[in-house]
């Protein structure tokens, strides 16, 4: 156990959470899609390449298997859709 120390500052996980998926969206390791007021993300083939060498089983992300490549760009042109409305 740690010893209690004022350098530490307590977190939000959340909020960490948060920001890491966010900022893999802008690096392009996740992409994601609204339709009809609901969210999903997207895993992308270099996300997942990028993603494991942080030790993350990419695998345990999705939700029933790994985004091919050609998922992806079929989402990315749902997404490009999506924004041109």
């Amino acid at each position: 156990m740690l010893e209690p120390n004022k350098a530490l500052t307590p977190i939000n996980p959340f909020a960490l959470g948060g920001a890491f998926l966010e900022k893999s969206i802008r690096l392009g390791w996740v992409t994601k899609q609204r339709e009809e007021g609901r969210t999903t993300y997207f895993l992308t083939p270099n996300g997942s390449v990028e993603l494991e060498k942080f030790g993350i089983d990419t695998s345990r992300l999705c939700s029933n298997r790994i985004l091919t490549e050609l998922d992806r760009k079929e989402a990315e042109a749902k997404r490009r859709t999506y924004k041109a409305k």
